[in-house]
């Protein structure tokens, strides 16, 4: 009886511990996690490594805990940026102190300079930022294709199967779309953007070989072709490797300069790879060319915000953003970023 007692009193406490959770809101969560996270900081710097490992462990606990009771919160992409800051410094710290105890056990010089290169700071492992989708593109290419095509009698039947196949790619039917490009193809063996689709197709479908196979062989046949560029950046981007996407995509853009889906997706690369400075440019570039990119300006808020922990140009572009786009996906969120901001800069939006 006094088992069953104690076994009623343990699932009460978890029970109500559940019912407190899932009574917050998943702003309050993060809000909380991240001061934790400031305060790991102060400690850290200070030289306190002990307090600091506790709590960005006590931080980490309470990501871990938003995501399981809120998984579709639209601002999930900062937890994860928060987790992985979290894991690299509990790493770092772990690191440090083996370094120190070596230091202490009088171990060589050499001995030292082999541990102290093993503290690497963890990439990015996920898709964080705003990115700009490959359907965009795709659909895109009509027009280009009607000016590369010699009208002929043929052309019209051409025109209208490839209409009809990159319907089928919109509406993620690969099979249809595939079948389609290669009845065009009979039409056209070697139309290019027909032949990008198709690889699309094959790709979306999880035929990552072929679709590999056609844009290679594209670029062989002609190496200024800047769709077979950024749709292998694509491709290599959602694999992770980001080596390579950092590589097409810069391709994609030596060849056609004014592609600011590219820019914008290398700046994305580039905060993954922890090159935060060059994303910044390339985000301000794409800014220049076009100042209402609320990609652009929603990526930079994120990287001053937990990166650079600049506030007021946090608070400045994602003002921006939420102005241009007012009823996006991500503008509740941003709305409350922005007031959490203006709390803690007592200061209103400007311009940076």
């Amino acid at each position: 009886m006094k088992k069953v007692f104690i076994l009623c009193n343990i699932f009460c406490f978890f029970y109500f511990c559940s019912l407190s959770l899932a009574s917050q809101e998943p702003i309050d969560y993060y809000k909380d996690a991240k001061q934790t996270v400031l305060n790991a900081e102060k400690d850290f710097n200070q030289g306190n490594q002990d307090k600091a490992e506790k709590q960005y462990q006590e931080a980490l606990n309470l990501l871990l805990d938003l995501q399981r009771m809120f998984p579709n919160w639209s601002s999930m992409i900062l937890v994860e940026i928060q987790k992985d800051k979290c894991k690299d410094k509990l790493k770092e710290i772990q690191a440090l102190k083996e370094t120190n105890n070596l230091k202490q056990n009088n171990v060589v010089q050499e001995q030292k300079q082999e541990i102290i290169p093993e503290v690497v700071v963890k990439k990015i492992e996920k898709p964080k930022l705003v990115v700009q989708p490959r359907e965009e593109k795709v659909q895109s290419l009509q027009q280009e294709r009607r000016r590369d095509i010699v009208k002929d009698p043929n052309y019209e039947k051409f025109l209208d199967i490839s209409r009809k196949a990159d319907g089928f790619l919109a509406t993620e039917n690969y099979d249809a779309a595939i079948n389609g490009y290669n009845q065009a193809l009979t039409i056209y063996p070697k139309d290019k953007f027909i032949l990008v689709n198709k690889a699309v197709a094959l790709y979306k479908k999880g035929n990552l070989k072929d679709a590999l196979e056609i844009f290679n062989k594209l670029i062989k046949e002609d190496i200024g072709f800047a769709p077979a560029y950024y749709n292998l950046a694509d491709i290599y981007y959602s694999v992770e490797e980001y080596s390579k996407a950092a590589d097409f995509y810069s391709k994609a853009i030596e060849f056609d300069p004014g592609d600011i889906r590219s820019k914008t997706n290398l700046g994305v690369v580039y905060v993954k790879t922890g090159s935060y400075n060059k994303a910044i440019d390339l985000f301000k570039e794409v800014l220049e060319i076009n100042p209402d990119s609320p990609e652009s300006h929603f990526n930079l808020g994120v990287i001053y915000s937990d990166y650079f922990f600049d506030k007021e140009k946090a608070l400045f572009h994602y003002s921006k953003y939420l102005e241009i786009n007012p009823y996006g996906s991500d503008a509740e969120t941003v709305k409350q970023w922005i007031e959490m901001l203006k709390k803690e800069t007592g200061k209103n939006s400007q311009k940076v």
